[in-house]
């Protein structure tokens, strides 16, 4: 397991929930 690439694999899901939020409320 890459560790580092799992820290990116969720930085990366984060970024595009948060996006994702903001399409909804804004």
């Amino acid at each position: 397991m890459n560790l580092k690439l799992e820290i990116l694999t969720k930085d990366h899901a984060k970024q595009i929930y948060c996006w994702k939020y903001e399409e909804i409320y804004s």
